[in-house]
């Protein structure tokens, strides 16, 4: 068992007893033993004599049975050397521990004082870290509760507004949650195109009837647009979840850090932040479904789209006095907005206005005036000719009064559309006509205007 926790024998102590019943001739043996030449200790061995079962019932007391030890060794033929090597007798093994003790405390003691020392600074720094506690009287009792409690309330409202920071940042934990959001409403925007060709393909495809290329159903446009919005929902719920898991664990660790001394109120105001969240919670969640449901209805108002839509042309344009006139190519796909309309050489002015014109007719139509009289006999008088606008004749180029290339025309100014009459500037504001037609036809009546007026050019053709 010794040699289990001691193995090196540097803190063993060896004893040896009842030499009374040593065999005779193993004396030698014995000897060897008590000389360390058997098993090696550091500190030696030690062999006593102590009182019998006998001595033991007849009541001998421990000086007897010391003079009686001493007396044995003293006596014994091989065994009496021990005594002057002082390696026998209880007295020896006594004087032997009590040595051993006081080198160990000598030896010992310093660290032990040292260890001391460590551990009371320690106790007393936690001391200083703890209130007092609260008092005996009802009355100070209560007020004391009030005033925890109000200091715990103010460190809370302060952890919200970012004043005090519990092991980790709440606003910048909050911040990179916000920033993976706009990550997901950027995303979503990436396919939106791709989307919108899909469904508007698909109806094509499926729904079409008799609207006119490119004039998609209102419906289509607003399932898509619902479409995308609806995958942005279990997004935003989880964001939302998160969210709440974090502001949860900071008021968990502020109520622990709070109320260390107090556990009662620590669990009291666990369930409290608990129940309050819960509440904040629905509330949160019902305005995230109010505002999903109103991103659900698609509208915009019409000044708003019409400056993004011009925004994206060349030239922002948003009234001009007069139509400009017509290119020179009588080609059907000139006209962006009338592909099928015949070969025609200008539109009137005032489209809204359906009457005759009261200037004079233009020379220059006078080769059509016999189609115009045929195509009225044929429409019974149902469509009163057209006598174009002589205010907006066409010119063709000029070869003498080429464009100057060190001039270049201003993108920032262009050009009134009434004066874009020659190929030149056509040709320098390539965009500027497309986009005077889109806000010429912005309106239903504009629409039928134009529309009339090609069934009016069919019958003359």
């Amino acid at each position: 068992m010794a040699q289990e926790v001691d193995p090196e024998g540097t803190r063993t102590l060896a004893i040896l007893t009842k030499p009374d019943l040593i065999d005779p001739g193993a004396e030698k043996n014995v000897l060897e033993i008590v000389h360390n030449k058997v098993i090696f200790l550091n500190m030696g061995y030690v062999i006593v004599k102590c009182r019998g079962q006998k001595q033991i019932d007849e009541n001998m007391s421990i000086t007897g049975a010391i003079e009686e030890e001493l007396e044995f060794f003293r006596n014994h033929e091989h065994f009496r050397s021990l005594l002057r090597e002082e390696k026998a007798t209880t007295k020896c093994l006594a004087t032997k521990l009590s040595n051993a003790l006081v080198k160990h405390i000598k030896k010992y003691l310093p660290q032990m004082s040292e260890n001391i020392k460590e551990q009371m600074g320690e106790v007393k720094h936690l001391l200083s870290q703890i209130e007092g506690g609260p008092p005996l009287e009802p009355a100070e009792k209560r007020k004391y509760l009030i005033q925890v409690i109000t200091d715990f309330n103010e460190q809370i409202t302060q952890l919200s507004k970012g004043d005090i920071i519990v092991e980790e940042n709440l606003f910048e934990l909050m911040g990179k949650e916000f920033a993976e959001w706009m990550k997901c409403l950027e995303n979503a925007k990436s396919n939106y195109h791709e989307v919108v060709q899909q469904v508007v393909d698909e109806y094509d495809q499926k729904h079409r009837g008799s609207e006119l290329p490119g004039f998609s159903n209102y419906r289509v446009f607003q399932h898509v647009v619902q479409k995308l919005v609806a995958e942005l929902k279990r997004p935003a719920m989880m964001t939302l979840q998160t969210i709440k898991d974090i502001v949860k664990k900071q008021f968990y660790i502020l109520s622990r850090e709070r109320f260390k001394n107090h556990p009662f109120l620590h669990q009291v105001s666990k369930k409290n932040i608990e129940t309050i969240q819960e509440k904040q919670s629905i509330i949160v969640q019902e305005r995230i479904v109010e505002q999903f449901q109103m991103e659900m209805q698609v509208y915009t108002q019409d000044e708003i789209f019409n400056k993004h839509i011009l925004e994206k042309g060349e030239t922002a344009v948003y009234s001009f006095p007069s139509l400009p006139s017509r290119p020179s190519d009588p080609s059907p796909s000139s006209h962006p907005l009338l592909p099928s309309c015949p070969p025609h050489r200008s539109l009137p002015s005032n489209p809204p206005d359906l009457s005759l014109p009261s200037h004079p007719p233009d020379p220059s139509c006078r080769s059509h005036g016999s189609r115009r009289s045929r195509g009225s006999r044929r429409s019974r008088g149902s469509h009163a000719s057209h006598r174009p606008d002589p205010s907006f004749p066409l010119h063709p180029p000029d070869p003498s009064n080429p464009p100057d290339p060190s001039n270049p025309p201003d993108p920032s100014h262009p050009p009134d559309p009434s004066d874009c009459s020659d190929e030149d500037t056509r040709s320098k504001y390539p965009g500027l006509l497309k986009a005077y037609y889109e806000v010429q036809c912005n309106t239903s009546t504009t629409q039928y205007v134009l529309l009339k007026e090609c069934r009016r050019r069919r019958f003359r053709n």
